[in-house]
């Protein structure tokens, strides 16, 4: 079975990360507690971000 997130991906707002310099997170994380509940990002970089990944949870985004 489809998790409600899996579902939705094709919406989500795409991120691309791959070609910024220094540190993205603050940007990312400020687009993320835009979004309305229920949405999402998919954050496109050339290794897995784990401090992204870890942080929704923790702060409700």
């Amino acid at each position: 079975m489809e998790k409600e997130w899996e579902i939705k991906k094709k919406s989500f707002v795409i991120v691309d990360v791959r070609e910024l310099k220094g540190n993205f997170l603050p940007m990312v994380l400020k687009k993320g507690e835009k979004l309305p509940v229920g949405e999402g990002l998919c954050v496109i970089q050339s290794f897995e971000p784990i401090p992204i990944i870890q942080r929704p949870g923790r702060h409700g985004i």
